[in-house]
């Protein structure tokens, strides 16, 4: 009898080698039939599943639109720079002739109108010009290369003008990852239920099949490489959990963290996943370590902790709370010169930039603020600006800087619809002279007809930033202690807000098409709703039964399939916060797609809690309701509503 643990595949590997010797030998025992059967029966599912994909994916890129996919411009843009000038992309590579032309390509597709907006007249020069597409934000110096890496070495081939075909490889190029994370959540599915049917064929079919990852798949973004490598790195730790770490496993799984941040910020989850799976791994086994590796351990561990300590309190000159752009040498934090206190703001050339936290904005809207700051350039005269602007409009005063500190100030009515609020301190370039330094002191952000409230943080440079502030804002993005902890955060209209978001992130998973713009019924997605419940209520009653296993047997120790869907869990609670946390106190918008990294794990979570509340009906009935149910769902959002959104 064969052990359920063995993988069936690594004994057919070893039959065939055997087959291939020649005749058996005496006491070689033949192929066994139901090990062949299961070799046949996973690669007919992987090839099916696979092609399944594939043509779901080719069906999307065709019928959808160009340009029709959030953020495609913004890629298309991105791999195109990359292709002419290389590898390290900043600001100043932007291309306003580039974008001019994928602008002009959006006008002949009609593309505001389709997103329910009106044509701009005349054309914008830039994406920064379009009140939508600024939205997008820019993948240069803000995103690694390493999704458009290939697109761009192929545009090399292409005619350098036509910006649609480049579209549509790059489409194509996505298509080819998805149908790569069908197969690995094949693999994953095999490792996790070889003796289950339905779960072998229900976790690759939720990738394969589901409406908005095909959607996704099928467009020019780089969600769907970071699914992919961040799916890689689950089906290692599947690995990791049955079959021991290893050196070898520990550098896989190392570099597939890394290669999945640095495809999309959005796999940062894989990083605690990584490092949950070592202890989960660790469990039940009694191997002991020596009184010596402890004291080593514990030393190391140690000193990690005062390191750690030391560099988080270490601080820089730079002022907090002030953002330079672009980034230049010399520190913004100087005791040069002040107009009072030890400390002022100091800036050759460029700008200074604080953002207003969400919550503040929220209760100046529609109100006037004035800001007020003292300025000085020591060297001799020089030109600046100060602004106030919010999404919708901005106001600006120019002032010329002398030997003597003198006031200027600067009012903005702020929007009923703002989102946003920024003060902005700018230096004129000193052009062919040597730069000078212009500082400025007692900045103070009031608001009209209430005094004393000073809006702005840090307004005269008295407080350092941390050194490691610039990356832990990299990190973190919007997540922000003095947001989480501001109660403002949590009053009536934020939690309304918040719920509104889930749910409209709950939408965005399973099938929201367009820049977001084209959703189903409602129905629809309590239907969906329903039927996840139902699924959680299953991975409930799984989790109950770990529980009074664990209290009838102290010395129990769950199996690697049962770990393993431990860390499935930790790994949704994660990904759960890491795509939820950063719109608190902040206006900052999760969507569906921010969770497709950790679709494999959703996707067998998922599975395995229906299978949990159907146990008693067969594998191939439930396998063919269950992926039936998912090709009328893809039938549904194509027929139903994005023909006739686009083709009416």
């Amino acid at each position: 009898m064969i052990d359920g643990r063995l993988r069936p595949k690594r004994l057919w590997r070893r039959h065939s080698e055997r087959s291939m010797e020649g005749p058996l030998s005496p006491g070689q025992e033949p192929i066994p039939g139901h090990l062949r059967d299961s070799f046949t029966f996973r690669s007919a599912l992987v090839a099916v599943l696979v092609v399944l994909s594939l043509a779901l994916g080719l069906l999307f890129s065709l019928v959808i639109p160009p340009w029709q996919a959030p953020d495609e411009p913004r890629h298309v843009e991105y791999a195109l720079l990359l292709s002419e000038k290389g590898w390290f992309l900043d600001q100043e590579d932007l291309s306003l002739d580039l974008q001019r032309q994928i602008l002009s390509s959006m006008r002949d597709f009609d593309f505001w109108r389709q997103i329910g907006r009106e044509q701009p007249e005349p054309l914008p020069a830039s994406f920064y010009e379009d009140p939508f597409l600024i939205r997008s934000g820019t993948r240069l110096a803000d995103e690694s290369p390493l999704y458009a890496l290939l697109p761009a070495l192929v545009f090399r081939l292409l005619p350098g003008d036509d910006v649609l075909l480049c579209l549509y490889v790059m489409r194509w190029f996505s298509v080819a990852l998805s149908a790569a994370t069908v197969a690995v959540a094949c693999l994953v599915s095999f490792r996790l239920f070889p003796q289950d049917r339905f779960l072998m064929i229900a976790v690759p079919a939720f990738v394969a099949c589901l409406p908005m990852f095909a959607f996704i798949g099928a467009s020019a973004n780089n969600d769907v490489l970071a699914t992919l490598i961040s799916s890689l790195l689950i089906w290692q730790l599947v690995r990791v959990l049955h079959d021991g770490l290893s050196w070898r496993s520990a550098a896989v799984v190392g570099t597939l963290v890394v290669l999945s941040v640095m495809a999309k910020k959005t796999a940062l989850f894989t990083v605690p996943v990584a490092v949950v799976a070592i202890p989960i791994s660790r469990w039940g086994l009694r191997a002991s370590m020596p009184r010596n590796h402890k004291w080593v351990l514990a030393g190391c561990l140690g000193l990690f902790a005062v390191l750690a300590a030391a560099l988080l309190t270490w601080r820089a000159n730079e002022a907090a709370a002030w953002v330079q752009s672009p980034h230049a040498a010399g520190s913004t934090r100087s005791d040069t010169a002040t107009h009072s206190g030890s400390y002022s703001l100091r800036l050759s050339e460029g700008r200074l930039v604080q953002t207003i936290p969400f919550n503040t904005v929220r209760e100046l809207r529609g109100k006037s603020v004035t800001l007020e700051a003292w300025v000085q350039s020591p060297a001799g005269e020089r030109r600046g600006s100060l602004l106030v602007g919010d999404d919708q409009g901005r106001a600006v005063q120019a002032f010329l800087a002398s030997e003597t500190w003198t006031q200027h100030t600067v009012s903005h009515t702020v929007s009923p619809q703002a989102r946003s609020l920024r003060v902005i301190l700018s230096s004129a370039s000193a052009g062919e002279e040597e730069a000078s330094d212009v500082y400025f002191d007692d900045l103070a952000l009031m608001e009209q007809g209430r005094a004393g409230r000073n809006l702005l943080y840090n307004g005269s440079a008295e407080e350092a930033a941390l050194r490691v502030q610039p990356l832990l804002q990299e990190i973190t993005r919007y997540v922000s202690p003095r947001h989480l902890l501001d109660a403002r955060s949590y009053d009536l209209a934020s939690v309304q807000r918040y719920l509104l978001y889930v749910l409209l992130t709950f939408a965005g998973f399973w099938a929201n098409f367009g820049w977001l713009t084209l959703p189903l019924h409602p129905m629809w997605y309590a239907l969906l709703a329903m039927v996840a419940l139902a699924s959680a209520v299953g991975l409930v009653l799984w989790g109950a039964g770990l529980l009074r296993q664990r209290r009838r047997e102290k010395e129990w120790v769950p199996n690697p399939t049962d770990k393993t869907l431990l860390l499935f869990v930790a790994g949704l609670c994660l990904i759960t916060l890491q795509t939820f946390l950063p719109m608190i106190g902040s206006q900052w918008q999760p969507q569906g797609r921010y969770l497709f990294p950790a679709l494999v794990i959703m996707a067998t979570l998922f599975a395995f809690g229906v299978r949990r509340l159907t146990r008693r009906i067969g594998s191939h009935i439930l396998a063919v309701t269950y992926v039936g149910c998912f090709l009328l769902f893809d039938a549904l959002c194509l027929c139903g509503y994005i023909l006739p959104h686009y083709y009416h």
